[in-house]
């Protein structure tokens, strides 16, 4: 037996949340099962991988071009479906896929992302990794949803799939809008396993925010940071370091080291005594909370963005700017506390947020 992996998008190189979950989990399934995947790949946007490439025991892509991802999104648009919800999904992909599906209707498939629930009809159950439900935007004052639309659009397709979702409070959401329970899974995210590696600096003052700007609920967080927090807490030698994709967009804040367009972000975690997250919005896990913690980092969050971790995480929760700033010195002036935080956290991530783990989650779900 083997497992049928479509994707409309190819993994590689793991630039955005999905293709970091897929680019990671899928090699730690393969190691269970073998792999016929059938990926669709927009050249010259979108390049192969060997590596990648040997984890399957089959490989199929569909090239995709531009044009045509825009005139389905345009198509998707005229008929009041979000775009997000297929316009990948190419017809020559979907035919490769429901090829496959008819020539070995024994073998489970997994399809990966939103557009990945645009095939037809297959002869066998499928499971679909949503990720997290693009429906919901979690925020200071609480859920809200997103576009009406978007949730139509995953309520129909957890009637279609076995739903794959990387937190229990989306979980959460998806089966009070309608999903069946028996039928939402949670596989959460991992860490990569070289933070676990990471040795932080017992002597460091820093504190360390990692983000992409162009992504706006980064820049907000780190604009309501540096206005309502920071000025709180600068003095006595601590120091801000910000490790930023669109750095340009972050100004000169005093007392703080930009570090734009890093390869590796190990280095800095290795250099800092605590992380930040202070997200005023979020949606799914944030990947920087579980490095930081799987590097040994004590973790300062908003209550949007511990949403995304189990209920039992170590994250320190504040909402607050006082209350922010002043948990933020708590932990920076206290070496005991950032001993025993960082051990909890990295013990967390090791038991919830290991990428062998949740491929083995994948795998005892589709053959069931």
């Amino acid at each position: 037996m083997q497992v049928i992996v479509g994707g409309p998008l190819y993994p590689q190189p793991p630039s955005d949340g999905d293709k970091i979950r897929w680019a990671a989990l899928l090699p730690e399934l393969a190691k269970l099962t073998p792999l016929h995947g059938i990926f669709g790949l927009m050249p010259p946007k979108e390049r192969r991988d060997q590596d990648f490439d040997r984890n399957f025991a089959r490989l199929e892509i569909a090239p995709t071009s531009t044009v045509e991802v825009a005139i389905g999104a345009g198509l998707l648009a005229l008929r009041g479906h979000p775009s997000a919800y297929g316009r990948r999904a190419t017809p020559s992909w979907r035919r490769m896929v429901e090829a496959a599906a008819a020539a070995d209707p024994t073998s489970p498939v997994l399809l990966l992302g939103p557009s990945g629930g645009s095939v037809g009809a297959l002869p066998q159950p499928a499971a679909l990794d949503l990720l997290d439900v693009r429906s919901r935007f979690r925020t200071m004052a609480g859920d809200r949803v997103t576009r009406p639309s978007i949730l139509r659009a995953e309520v129909a397709l957890a009637r279609r799939f076995t739903i794959l979702l990387a937190s229990e409070s989306d979980r959460g959401w998806l089966v009070r809008n309608g999903a069946d329970p028996a039928k939402t899974k949670v596989v959460p995210h991992g860490a990569d396993r070289r933070f676990l590696e990471i040795v932080p600096d017992p002597g460091s003052r820093s504190v360390l925010f990692v983000g992409n700007l162009h992504y706006p609920p980064n820049l907000e967080g780190l604009r309501w940071f540096l206005q309502g927090c920071w000025p709180a807490m600068r003095g006595d030698g601590i120091q801000l370091r910000l490790v930023l994709f669109g750095a340009e967009r972050a100004g000169t804040p005093p007392d703080t080291t930009i570090f734009a367009d890093v390869k590796d972000v190990r280095p800095h975690y290795a250099a800092a005594a605590i992380a930040v997250a202070p997200l005023l919005s979020a949606r799914g896990t944030q990947f920087k909370v579980l490095e930081a913690m799987a590097a040994g980092l004590p973790v300062v969050c908003t209550t949007p963005v511990a949403q995304g971790l189990f209920d039992e995480h170590p994250a320190i929760v504040c909402d607050r700017p006082d209350e922010f700033a002043a948990a933020c010195r708590a932990v920076l002036n206290d070496a005991a506390q950032r001993r025993e935080r960082g051990e909890r956290g990295r013990a967390y991530v090791r038991r919830h947020h290991d990428w062998a783990q949740s491929a083995g989650l994948v795998s005892e779900i589709l053959v069931r």
